[in-house]
């Protein structure tokens, strides 16, 4: 599948702020090795993207256009203090799609675990004990990328200062 890239005019069917090209730029200037065949690099920025659009509720203000197919444009977007225009796709966005798709290449972004917490170990006469968390599979943090969006986030529910990270 091609990549239809927002272009912060609300595209219908776009799947991706970012272009391979500036995956590659990122990756290569953080010394990151990445596929070189395009349509893996494709299929990375695109399930980075379906996961930011996951957490369309912790972003500030809403969607410019009821049919646009991702989370951005926005409207009542604040970058540092700053109103950003209602047409503008933040670089902190990019930049955390790219961190993402990374995380995606190197399998950190895998559910683990099978939803149980480890309770208690024993490794003589090996025992161990687990409790039930209810929550299905583990699924990672991406922590860096994270960091990199957090300008974006709406804050007015704590959501920011009460983020656990586990690793």
């Amino acid at each position: 599948m091609a990549l239809i890239i927002e272009d912060g005019s609300g595209v219908a069917d776009a799947n991706s702020y970012g272009t391979v090209a500036g995956l590659q730029v990122y990756a290569d200037s953080r010394g990151i090795s990445l596929p070189v065949v395009t349509a893996e690099l494709e299929a990375l920025l695109i399930n980075a993207s379906d996961y930011l659009l996951g957490m369309e509720d912790r972003w500030q203000g809403y969607r410019v256009e009821a049919t646009q197919a991702l989370s951005f444009p926005r409207e009542g977007v604040f970058l540092y203090g700053s109103l950003q225009p209602s047409t503008t796709i933040p670089a902190a966005l990019i930049n955390g799609q790219y961190q993402i798709a990374i995380d995606y290449n190197s399998g950190n972004m895998l559910p683990t675990g099978a939803g149980r917490e480890t309770l208690k170990e024993k490794v003589d006469v090996i025992e161990v004990e687990y409790a039930e968390t209810g929550q299905g599979a583990f699924v990672p943090i991406p922590t860096k990328a994270l960091l990199t969006l957090k300008p974006l986030f709406d804050d007015s529910a704590g959501l920011i200062n009460n983020l656990t990270v586990i690793r």
